[in-house]
């Protein structure tokens, strides 16, 4: 009885064994396809989904699925491909449907089309390159704005800066409303452009025009009120730059003078504010902060009831807004105005001295 008993339970055991196993090659090709996918092998999901994806009948994912894989797998051109397919009007699919999922395709195809736009230009392939940059954007600035990238990259530094200059004057001459992303890359590589090119030459200009620049990147992430993926590559490149001995030296005084400066506006202390603003105003090597401290004084003298010497350090102030011409400083003497006009002081009557 024992050994029928024990053959009976091997019999079972057996039969349960072969049902797990015909369970398992009934899956279809595409769930197992998927298992692959899910548990992180992309060589087999790639080569299962590749099959798949030649009959007409495939499901539309297997698509978005082969795209991941081939990424995953580094065959960057072939994932590039298949984003294009899927993201087509022409493609057959319920994608369209799904607007918030078609926009995060196409949202993945143009994150990576740029980030292998910029390997491709590191590596020298400078056409192929600029062929994807196009296709992403397809405007003269966006195309300046990544071959300056591509130049930084590769660490042609005079050619990067004669490039994002053309980009950001193309980028004027639109007429266009503030592009937050294409201003935070422009001023981020630029400062990453001045910031290498100081550890090469050692040169002041350089590493103060690096600081300028991402002081402007800072900014526009702040007033953006977004995460960025620049978030963390702007703070990382501020304290490099502030670790500079010879930051300190320029500007360590400075930052303590803007400090002051704020504690004297909360407390409403116009002389406070003059005294810092006027050293900020001298002592600066960043044009930004002679603005800046231009229109604080003015602010500080129309308070006090001074209004010749608040219309000068406006005055003033335009003149130097004049001649920075970007980003850093936006519609001054609009501001002006209304600040006079808000105090009843009438700019004409008081001319400069």
């Amino acid at each position: 009885m024992k050994i029928i008993k024990g053959a009976l339970t091997a019999l079972f055991l057996v039969s349960i064994l072969i049902f797990n196993i015909s369970c398992n090659d009934n899956l279809s090709e595409y769930e197992q396809a998927k298992r692959f996918f899910r548990a992180g092998d992309y060589q087999n999901s790639e080569k299962m989904l590749k099959q798949i994806v030649k009959n007409e009948e495939a499901p539309s994912e297997a698509w978005f699925y082969l795209a991941v894989s081939y990424k995953k797998n580094n065959k960057i051109d072939k994932s590039i491909d298949i984003y294009d397919k899927i993201t087509s009007p022409d493609f057959k699919s319920d994608f369209s449907t799904k607007k918030d999922f078609m926009k995060q395709l196409i949202d993945e195809k143009n994150t990576l089309k740029l980030e292998y736009a910029i390997e491709l230009g590191r590596k020298g392939y400078i056409d192929k390159a600029t062929e994807l940059i196009v296709s992403v954007y397809g405007s003269h600035e966006w195309t300046l704005l990544y071959q300056g990238i591509i130049a930084v990259e590769r660490k042609e530094y005079r050619k990067a800066e004669g490039l994002m200059q053309s980009a950001a004057l193309a980028r004027g001459q639109i007429g266009e409303k503030l592009d937050i992303d294409f201003s935070l890359k422009l001023h981020y590589y630029k400062s990453r452009l001045y910031y290498e090119r100081y550890q090469v030459t050692r040169e002041k200009d350089d590493l103060i025009q690096s600081f300028r620049e991402i002081r402007i990147a800072r900014n526009l992430l702040i007033a953006s009120y977004k995460d960025n993926i620049f978030n963390e590559r702007i703070e990382n490149l501020t304290e490099q730059i502030k670790s500079e001995k010879l930051y300190k030296n320029l500007y360590g005084e400075i930052e303590l003078r803007y400090d002051k400066l704020k504690i004297a506006e909360r407390g409403n202390q116009p002389d406070e504010i003059i005294s810092n603003a006027e050293f900020i105003y001298l002592n600066s090597p960043i044009i930004d902060d002679r603005f800046y401290a231009c229109m604080k004084l003015g602010d500080a003298h129309l308070e006090k009831g001074d209004n010749d010497k608040a219309v000068n350090y406006y005055k003033t102030a335009l003149q130097i807004a004049e001649s920075i011409k970007d980003i850093s400083v936006t519609e001054p003497e609009k501001r002006i105005l209304k600040k006079l006009k808000d105090a009843g002081v009438d700019i004409e009557k008081h001319p400069k001295n």
